[in-house]
Protein backbone atom coordinates (compact mmCIF):
# COMPACT_ATOMS: atom_id res chain seq x y z
CA UNK A 1 0.00 0.00 0.00
CA UNK A 2 2.85 2.45 -0.64
CA UNK A 3 3.91 2.53 3.01
CA UNK A 4 0.64 4.02 4.27
CA UNK A 5 -1.97 2.61 6.63
CA UNK A 6 -5.06 1.11 5.01
CA UNK A 7 -7.59 3.96 4.70
CA UNK A 8 -10.75 3.75 6.84
CA UNK A 9 -13.80 2.11 5.26
CA UNK A 10 -15.63 5.45 5.09
CA UNK A 11 -12.80 6.99 3.05
CA UNK A 12 -12.80 4.02 0.65
CA UNK A 13 -16.58 4.22 0.21
CA UNK A 14 -16.34 7.95 -0.52
CA UNK A 15 -13.68 7.24 -3.15
CA UNK A 16 -15.99 4.80 -4.98
CA UNK A 17 -18.54 7.56 -5.61
CA UNK A 18 -16.05 10.36 -6.31
CA UNK A 19 -14.07 11.40 -9.42
CA UNK A 20 -10.74 10.27 -7.96
CA UNK A 21 -8.85 7.23 -6.74
CA UNK A 22 -6.58 7.04 -3.72
CA UNK A 23 -2.92 6.57 -4.61
CA UNK A 24 -0.36 5.50 -2.01
CA UNK A 25 3.31 6.16 -2.57
CA UNK A 26 6.33 6.80 -0.36
CA UNK A 27 4.19 7.05 2.77
CA UNK A 28 1.77 9.59 1.31
CA UNK A 29 -1.86 8.99 0.34
CA UNK A 30 -3.19 11.34 -2.33
CA UNK A 31 -6.29 11.74 -4.48
CA UNK A 32 -5.71 11.30 -8.23
CA UNK A 33 -8.44 12.63 -10.49
CA UNK A 34 -9.93 10.00 -12.80
CA UNK A 35 -12.94 9.47 -15.02
CA UNK A 36 -15.02 6.52 -13.79
CA UNK A 37 -17.57 4.49 -15.71
CA UNK A 38 -19.37 1.48 -14.27
CA UNK A 39 -19.65 -1.71 -16.27
CA UNK A 40 -23.15 -3.10 -16.85
CA UNK A 41 -24.55 -5.12 -13.93
CA UNK A 42 -23.49 -8.76 -13.67
CA UNK A 43 -24.56 -11.26 -11.00
CA UNK A 44 -21.10 -12.79 -10.72
CA UNK A 45 -18.00 -12.23 -8.65
CA UNK A 46 -16.77 -8.64 -8.99
CA UNK A 47 -13.21 -9.76 -8.31
CA UNK A 48 -13.07 -11.70 -11.57
CA UNK A 49 -12.71 -9.50 -14.64
CA UNK A 50 -10.87 -10.34 -17.87
CA UNK A 51 -10.16 -7.47 -20.25
CA UNK A 52 -8.78 -7.64 -23.80
CA UNK A 53 -8.54 -5.38 -26.80
CA UNK A 54 -10.42 -6.73 -29.81
CA UNK A 55 -9.11 -6.70 -33.38
CA UNK A 56 -11.30 -3.68 -34.21
CA UNK A 57 -9.91 -1.70 -31.24
CA UNK A 58 -12.91 -2.26 -28.97
CA UNK A 59 -12.35 -3.19 -25.34
CA UNK A 60 -14.02 -6.46 -24.29
CA UNK A 61 -14.51 -7.44 -20.66
CA UNK A 62 -15.60 -10.90 -19.57
CA UNK A 63 -17.68 -10.95 -16.43
CA UNK A 64 -19.35 -14.03 -14.97
CA UNK A 65 -22.49 -13.90 -17.12
CA UNK A 66 -21.81 -11.13 -19.66
CA UNK A 67 -19.35 -9.82 -22.19
CA UNK A 68 -19.14 -6.03 -21.96
CA UNK A 69 -17.90 -4.06 -24.95
CA UNK A 70 -16.74 -0.46 -25.34
CA UNK A 71 -15.81 1.29 -28.58
CA UNK A 72 -15.00 4.65 -26.96
CA UNK A 73 -12.14 3.79 -24.63
CA UNK A 74 -14.33 2.64 -21.77
CA UNK A 75 -16.58 5.70 -21.48
CA UNK A 76 -19.72 3.74 -22.41
CA UNK A 77 -20.52 0.03 -22.49
CA UNK A 78 -22.90 -2.46 -24.07
CA UNK A 79 -23.32 -6.01 -22.80
CA UNK A 80 -24.58 -9.37 -24.01
CA UNK A 81 -24.87 -12.75 -22.29
CA UNK A 82 -21.78 -14.88 -22.22
CA UNK A 83 -22.62 -18.22 -23.83
CA UNK A 84 -20.14 -20.49 -22.11
CA UNK A 85 -20.75 -21.33 -18.49
CA UNK A 86 -18.03 -23.96 -18.74
CA UNK A 87 -15.50 -21.41 -20.06
CA UNK A 88 -14.72 -19.80 -16.73
CA UNK A 89 -11.50 -18.17 -17.89
CA UNK A 90 -10.38 -15.27 -19.99
CA UNK A 91 -9.87 -15.41 -23.72
CA UNK A 92 -7.59 -14.07 -26.42
CA UNK A 93 -8.87 -12.23 -29.48
CA UNK A 94 -7.57 -13.24 -32.91
CA UNK A 95 -6.95 -10.90 -35.88
CA UNK A 96 -10.31 -11.91 -37.38
CA UNK A 97 -12.13 -10.96 -34.16
CA UNK A 98 -12.73 -14.54 -32.97
CA UNK A 99 -12.29 -15.32 -29.27
CA UNK A 100 -10.14 -18.29 -28.16
CA UNK A 101 -10.49 -19.71 -24.64
CA UNK A 102 -9.79 -22.91 -22.73
CA UNK A 103 -11.87 -25.14 -20.45
CA UNK A 104 -10.99 -28.07 -18.22
CA UNK A 105 -9.56 -26.56 -15.05
CA UNK A 106 -9.81 -28.63 -11.90
CA UNK A 107 -9.12 -32.17 -10.84
CA UNK A 108 -10.02 -33.97 -14.07
CA UNK A 109 -7.22 -35.90 -15.77
CA UNK A 110 -8.81 -35.11 -19.15
CA UNK A 111 -7.03 -32.76 -21.58
CA UNK A 112 -7.81 -29.06 -21.59
CA UNK A 113 -10.30 -28.14 -24.32
CA UNK A 114 -9.58 -25.18 -26.59
CA UNK A 115 -12.75 -23.32 -27.58
CA UNK A 116 -13.41 -20.69 -30.26
CA UNK A 117 -16.22 -18.15 -30.60
CA UNK A 118 -16.93 -16.19 -33.78
CA UNK A 119 -19.82 -14.21 -32.25
CA UNK A 120 -18.10 -12.39 -29.36
CA UNK A 121 -18.62 -15.18 -26.83
CA UNK A 122 -22.30 -15.86 -27.40
CA UNK A 123 -21.56 -19.43 -28.56
CA UNK A 124 -18.44 -21.62 -28.56
CA UNK A 125 -17.13 -24.53 -30.62
CA UNK A 126 -14.34 -26.96 -29.78
CA UNK A 127 -11.12 -26.06 -31.59
CA UNK A 128 -8.67 -28.56 -30.10
CA UNK A 129 -7.07 -29.99 -26.98
CA UNK A 130 -4.05 -29.40 -24.79
CA UNK A 131 -2.63 -32.42 -23.01
CA UNK A 132 -0.60 -32.10 -19.83
CA UNK A 133 2.79 -33.76 -20.55
CA UNK A 134 3.38 -37.15 -18.92
CA UNK A 135 6.29 -35.89 -16.79
CA UNK A 136 3.82 -33.75 -14.80
CA UNK A 137 1.59 -36.69 -13.90
CA UNK A 138 0.08 -37.77 -11.62
CA UNK A 139 -1.53 -34.47 -10.68
CA UNK A 140 -4.41 -33.52 -8.44
CA UNK A 141 -5.44 -30.45 -10.40
CA UNK A 142 -4.68 -27.98 -13.17
CA UNK A 143 -5.62 -24.31 -13.02
CA UNK A 144 -5.32 -21.25 -15.26
CA UNK A 145 -6.73 -17.74 -15.74
CA UNK A 146 -6.96 -17.44 -19.49
CA UNK A 147 -5.38 -17.10 -22.90
CA UNK A 148 -3.18 -14.08 -23.61
CA UNK A 149 -2.48 -12.93 -27.16
CA UNK A 150 0.84 -11.23 -27.84
CA UNK A 151 1.32 -8.48 -30.46
CA UNK A 152 2.83 -10.99 -32.95
CA UNK A 153 -0.26 -13.24 -32.69
CA UNK A 154 1.28 -15.83 -30.37
CA UNK A 155 -1.20 -17.23 -27.86
CA UNK A 156 0.03 -18.14 -24.36
CA UNK A 157 -1.73 -20.19 -21.68
CA UNK A 158 0.06 -20.45 -18.33
CA UNK A 159 -1.19 -23.49 -16.39
CA UNK A 160 -0.49 -24.33 -12.74
CA UNK A 161 -0.34 -28.09 -12.27
CA UNK A 162 -0.60 -29.47 -8.75
CA UNK A 163 1.63 -32.55 -8.97
CA UNK A 164 1.27 -35.42 -6.54
CA UNK A 165 4.57 -36.48 -5.00
CA UNK A 166 4.59 -40.15 -4.01
CA UNK A 167 8.22 -40.50 -2.93
CA UNK A 168 9.06 -38.55 0.25
CA UNK A 169 12.79 -38.86 -0.56
CA UNK A 170 12.42 -37.33 -4.04
CA UNK A 171 11.56 -33.80 -3.02
CA UNK A 172 10.99 -31.56 -0.05
CA UNK A 173 7.49 -30.95 -1.44
CA UNK A 174 6.13 -34.32 -0.33
CA UNK A 175 2.40 -34.45 -0.88
CA UNK A 176 1.76 -31.82 -3.55
CA UNK A 177 3.96 -29.54 -5.61
CA UNK A 178 2.86 -26.71 -7.89
CA UNK A 179 4.52 -26.60 -11.31
CA UNK A 180 3.90 -23.80 -13.81
CA UNK A 181 3.74 -24.75 -17.49
CA UNK A 182 3.27 -22.21 -20.27
CA UNK A 183 1.65 -23.56 -23.43
CA UNK A 184 2.12 -21.63 -26.70
CA UNK A 185 0.23 -21.57 -29.99
CA UNK A 186 1.48 -20.02 -33.21
CA UNK A 187 -1.58 -20.98 -35.31
CA UNK A 188 -4.50 -19.18 -33.59
CA UNK A 189 -5.01 -21.92 -31.02
CA UNK A 190 -5.21 -24.96 -33.26
CA UNK A 191 -2.05 -26.58 -31.88
CA UNK A 192 -0.07 -25.93 -28.67
CA UNK A 193 3.43 -26.73 -27.47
Amino acid sequence: MGAVDVPPVEQLREMHDSPYILHARDGKLSEVEVEKTRLPEDPGNVQVVWMVKAADGAICVRRTKHICRSTDGGRSWTAHEYGADQLSTGFGVLDDGAFVGVTGAGESQEPLTVMKSTDEGRSWQKRGEIRIPEQYKPYSGKYFNGVTRLADGTLLLPVDVRMLQTDPEATKFYGERWIAICFRSLDDGQTWD
